[in-house]
């Protein structure tokens, strides 16, 4: 739990944005697997297109998103106004390399790698082969739970590193497989690594409330997933879970300290130390 202690700001003074990469900038740190990429997009996070049969049909659902227009302050938008999305891929199918093509001429911004580990040496080869061809389009590979996983995904060209165990609930998925990591555990650990190479991480483990999303956030996330939103609900969820976030966070000390913990800071000591502040019982101390 986040102890509340004396804080100077309030609930409308939280910022929640939150930078995936170098032109992918959230308004609201959510992320979702479901087909809601442009409802999503317009409440400020990224929606990520799932496989298709076929790269036309999986094309055609990016273009859809990327023939709107940003119209709100508050969405999640390309350098050209358009919003912002991602789609899976298949890293194991003999012509990745091409349907990754047929997307990226559809402006796709995020390539998205989705298996339970990640670690894979397979995995790891054409994450490589991928950057190597796509350089220029920001990776995000999940799941992995531990600092060693991390480096490696990133090693291989990872710029955006999914903690979990895949886009099913992480507590039923670790119960299935007999491996896993304590949640906090996994994103303090990949976070470690993650910081020392300016690559930002996202939270895949099973987050289903508000109180769920601050953990995420204080223990380094930049963003978290989201797999419970439907198209009649998705917008008016995501506001409401990202005020009771904003409200939580209001309770927690002084801001700058708390952002030093949620952006990604200079070194992996200091997000224990940041976040054992906001955990553990202490007198506040007078400016």
């Amino acid at each position: 739990m986040l102890l509340p202690r004396r804080s100077e700001v309030g609930a409308t003074d939280v910022n929640l944005e939150s930078r995936l990469s170098t032109n992918v900038v959230l308004c609201s740190p959510f992320v979702t697997s479901a087909r809601l990429a442009s409802t999503v997009a317009r409440a400020g996070g990224i929606g990520i297109i799932p496989l298709f049969g076929s790269v036309e049909d999986q094309a055609h659902e990016v273009r859809k998103v990327k023939e709107l227009m940003c119209k709100d302050d508050e969405a999640a938008c390309d350098l050209k106004g358009r919003p912002v999305v991602g789609a899976l891929v298949d890293l194991e199918r003999d012509s990745v390399l091409q349907w990754i093509g047929s997307l990226a001429e559809v402006w796709m911004d995020i390539i998205v790698v989705d298996v339970p580990h990640a670690g894979r040496l397979a995995i790891l080869r054409q994450i490589q082969a991928v950057k190597a061809e796509y350089n220029w389009l920001p990776l995000m590979v999940g799941n992995v739970q531990t600092h060693a996983g991390a480096k490696d995904v990133i090693d291989a060209g990872a710029d955006i590193v999914v903690v979990g165990s895949g886009f099913s609930s992480f507590a039923e998925a670790t119960e299935l497989s007999g491996v896993g990591v304590p949640e906090l555990s996994a994103l303090m650990e990949v976070e470690d690594v993650a910081s020392l190479y300016g690559r930002s991480i996202i939270c895949n483990m099973g987050v289903c409330s508000a109180a769920s999303v601050v953990k995420a956030l204080a223990a380094g996330a930049a963003a978290v997933v989201l797999n419970t939103l439907t198209p009649d609900t998705a917008s008016q969820v995501m506001t409401h879970v990202a005020t009771q976030v904003r409200e939580s966070l209001s309770y927690v000390s002084a801001r700058a300290r708390l952002r030093s913990c949620v952006r990604r800071p200079s070194s992996s000591e200091s997000v224990r130390r940041t976040l054992s502040d906001f955990t553990s019982p202490q007198k506040c101390q007078t400016p």
